[in-house]
């Protein structure tokens, strides 16, 4: 039974590709894909770690990410079987691993996933065979160490291994649904699953198993608590490439493979201060540099940035966590950006988007760490402002300045110890629990899925050919080969061929009309909804009945609306020069971040610290114009990826098909680019930055306007300096005028806050008094300030009151309110009395301030507050 095989049989003869034993990473991903290839599998190039059609994962956790699909029977596969080697993260969700690393041999957050798939090509036998063949006959490992898993009561699978692999009954280990059974979720495919395992004995004679290889067979479609028989088997299986290299290689632990060892080693050059520490520390906080370095310089390639939200906020903290043990190590400056190069040189070759993301990735990370290390000091002063006001210090204050700063526990410690206080780092636990709510921060996007009517375009096939880059298919006819999809007052077509150009690489779609039996309808936008699929958006709001006469074949006319269509393409060419001119007056660090191409405007971010100065605006503006005003031809040509020249410009996170488009303005430059672009510079006409903004630390934001657009923006400028200068009554000097104001205002403002400080320093107010865990506050309300006079009344009454019983004070004014306490952490007690009361604020240990929602009620209920 288990010999008859849905392949031929020179199809499963085992291809050994030499005989050596496959040590290098490089040459067992080789050795990997060119078996599989051999067996009738075709390769697919890694998805990103950032999954496009998939809101329910923050990143990619497995092979099996970008084929999910074709398993939930969403699309129709194109192929029978694949092979793919992937990048895959495990920092998030259910498949959460940042807390081992360090802890363990084997845990990472960046691993390569090795894996061969079958969509209805081949069943169970031939997916335990090939990963046989592979491993024995191509890896050359003995079969005396390999030990597998089963799910109990799977005797099918049992018996394959039995009598197909030989595997003696003593090697095969029988285990439950938690570890031997796969499924998607509650409803899906999925089905048992069987593990193979390195095994080997230690010095003391134990055998210790190493998981490396995991096969998945999908047999089953889950409804509820019932599992249907699939009409095929559908094979999953996954290989960590880091484990496998570690006992080709002969290493104990996953970090000192041929991949990771150069990080260690320049680690050891940079840390000269870890002679004196303890050993096993050490070798924790160096795994989660070596670890995090891989995943960050990865995710900075692919175009993510650090902030405070969903993916970002995990590249944040895989930072602050990376350089929090850079400095328990001594560090205190940046120093992980050094080990950048080191990624690009062992993986680049195989993720090419990192040999042109290297420079990127390397500012990024300098600046992110600046940032972190000018957070640590902040938080030192904090902390030692704390301790010196502060006779009978609390764990949970000294947690809350720890998780504002990210403070390394090493600090707190050197710090505490100082004041003769020893913290108790069990409780923090808790504390932490309260505090982590990465994951479920993460919301659905409906921009990040097709609905189902799309999906069917999909698996029917529904393709387009985009011709809208010739001007003169501008207006003409077209077949519909799609049945229209009614929304609301929209309607979806899908037209061959498609003159209108599709939102994308941050272009706006293109606008217009189209005619139905001498009808015209507007074109509202134009969507790209997969590869080769383009929707028109037409508003049907006058006439809804006309989707029901549509039918696949029809005829229809068509125009794209040029004035806007030429609009754009003069912002998109500015685009092109722009970059060029930020690279070459800010330096080569400058990498494109995002952008917006519309009509009316552009917008462009890209990487650099620090706003630009007036000179580098003009220098820039310049820059563009000179190009405008230098005639410089703009063409384009399609060329095979592969072939193009390194000076090409290429963005960071995309995924370029075999054959690119190259867009080259002479005298500037090239790039890969899809979009609408001018003949001629000259046709811009004119360039203007409107402004320039932060995105984040690292990355720096302009808008602009082009050609009548720009003018239009110059004139409504001169109309306000001309009624400015009116109302200075100066022509000819008005920046001196307005200069010679704004130093008469600061210096009325600076005598008005003189005066009010003297009048804090002499009035009294009157005051009421609560408690709050034992602890006496003075309540004022003293309507009619704002947070400045609020706080020079706080510094005053701080000073003025040199008893201890009443240095925690709360003062309302209208519907703001401050509080400040030496004894409490003020901004958990501001927390505390905004939960009763109703607002919203939060500070420092040592001051916050919030607003009221409703001052009347607050005074109200604040009489009430104390604590039993």
């Amino acid at each position: 039974l288990y010999l008859r095989r849905n392949l031929s049989k020179k199809s499963r003869k085992p291809n050994r590709i030499n005989k050596r034993c496959y040590a290098s990473s490089h040459d067992i991903r080789s050795s990997f894909i060119e078996y599989f290839g051999q067996n009738g599998h075709q390769h697919i190039a890694s998805s990103n770690l950032t999954p496009k059609n998939d809101p329910t994962l923050l990143f990619t956790n497995s092979g099996m990410v970008q084929f999910k699909n074709y398993y939930l029977g969403i699309e129709q596969p194109p192929i029978r079987n694949a092979v793919t080697v992937q990048k895959c993260l495990r920092i998030s969700g259910k498949h959460n691993d940042i807390d081992n690393i360090g802890e363990t041999d084997r845990h990472q957050t960046f691993f390569e996933m090795m894996g061969n798939f079958s969509f209805g090509g081949y069943g169970k036998a031939d997916a335990i065979y090939y990963a046989m063949q592979y491993l024995t006959k191509v890896l050359g490992l003995p079969k005396s160490n390999l030990y597998v898993s089963v799910l109990k009561g799977d005797n099918d699978t049992e018996n394959i291994w039995k009598t197909q692999e030989n595997i003696p009954i003593e090697r095969i280990l029988k285990l439950g649904e938690e570890d031997n059974f796969w499924s998607m979720g509650d409803s899906g495919p999925c089905g048992p699953c069987s593990e193979i395992f390195w095994g080997q004995k230690d010095g003391n004679g134990k055998l210790e198993l190493l998981e490396i290889w995991n096969l998945v067979f999908m047999e089953y479609n889950k409804s509820g608590d019932k599992l249907e028989k699939l009409e095929n088997t559908f094979i999953d299986t996954g290989m960590g490439l880091e484990r496998l290299a570690s006992i080709l290689q002969n290493k104990k632990n996953v970090f000192d493979i041929d991949t990771m060892a150069p990080l260690r080693d320049l680690l050891l050059q940079i840390l000269t201060n870890i002679g004196d520490k303890d050993p096993k520390n050490v070798e924790k906080c160096l795994r989660i540099m070596m670890d995090h370095i891989r995943t960050i310089t990865l995710l900075l390639s692919e175009g993510l940035l650090p902030d405070n939200k969903s993916r970002g906020s995990i590249l944040r903290r895989l930072i602050r966590r990376s350089v929090n043990a850079s400095y328990q190590m001594g560090e205190r400056g940046p120093m992980l950006y050094y080990l950048v190069p080191i990624v690009v040189k062992t993986l680049g070759n195989w993720y090419p988007e990192l040999k042109n993301a290297e420079q990127h990735a390397g500012g990024i990370l300098y600046n992110e760490e600046v940032e972190v290390h000018e957070l640590y000091q902040k938080g030192e002063r904090d902390l030692l402002k704390y301790f010196r006001n502060t006779s009978q210090p609390k764990e949970r204050d000294i947690f809350n300045i720890k998780n504002a700063y990210g403070l390394p526990d090493s600090l707190l410690t050197g710090i505490s110890d100082n004041f003769g206080y020893n913290i108790d780092f069990s409780n923090f636990d808790s504390f932490k629990e309260e505090h982590q709510k990465v994951s479920s921060n993460w919301k659905k996007s409906t921009k990040d899925t097709l609905s189902d009517q799309f999906l069917q375009w999909k698996n029917n096939s529904v393709k387009t050919l985009y011709n809208g880059n010739d001007l003169r298919n501008l207006k003409g006819e077209s077949i519909i080969n799609a049945n229209p999809i009614i929304e609301d007052n929209f309607m979806y077509l899908s037209v061959f061929p498609c003159a209108f150009y599709a939102e994308s690489g941050g272009q706006v779609g293109d606008e217009g009309v189209i005619d139905i039996n001498g009808k015209i309808y507007p074109v509202l936008n134009t969507l790209s909804i997969y590869e080769d699929g383009i929707a028109l958006k037409v508003d049907i709001s006058e006439d809804q009945n006309i989707a029901k006469n549509l039918k696949n074949g029809d005829i229809i006319s068509y125009e794209v609306d040029t004035h806007k269509r030429n609009d754009t393409a003069k912002n998109h060419t500015a685009t092109h020069i722009l970059h060029n001119g930020l690279k070459k007056i800010l330096g080569n660090h400058v990498n494109q971040c995002g952008s917006l191409v519309s009509p009316t405007k552009l917008r462009f971010d890209f990487s650099h610290k620090g706003a630009l100065s007036e000179e580098e605006i003009i220098l820039v503006e310049k820059y563009v114009n000179d190009k405008i005003r230098s005639s410089c031809d703009v063409s384009a040509k399609i060329q095979k990826y592969e072939e193009i020249d390194n000076n090409v410009i290429s963005l960071f996170g995309e995924k370029y098909p075999n054959e690119v488009r190259v867009v080259t303005v002479d005298d500037v430059g090239a790039e890969l680019c899809k979009g609408s672009h001018v003949k001629n510079t000259s046709d811009i006409i004119y360039f203007k930055i409107t402004g320039q903004s932060s995105v984040s630390r690292s990355v720096r934001r302009i808008e602009a306007v082009t050609g009548f657009h720009a003018f239009e923006y110059v004139e409504n400028l001169l109309c306000k300096v001309n009624k400015v200068s009116n109302m200075v009554k100066s022509h000819d000097c008005i920046t001196n005028s307005v200069q010679k104001l704004i130093a008469e205002r600061n210096e009325l403002k600076t005598e008005v806050n003189e005066l009010k400080k003297l009048l804090c320093e002499k009035e009294n107010y009157d005051y009421d008094e609560i408690k709050y865990k034992g602890y006496p506050i003075r309540v004022y309300d003293i309507p009619g300030k704002g947070f400045d006079e609020l706080s020079q009344i706080s510094l005053q009454m701080e000073k003025n009151n040199t008893s201890s019983k009443h240095r925690n004070t709360c003062i309302i004014s209208d519907e703001k309110i401050v509080v400040w306490s030496n004894y409490l952490h003020s901004g958990e007690l501001l927390k505390d009395i905004l939960g009763t009361i109703g607002g919203r604020g939060g500070g420092k240990p040592t001051y916050a301030q919030g607003i009221l929602i409703n001052p009347v009620e607050a005074k109200t209920k604040l009489s009430y507050f104390y604590e039993e």
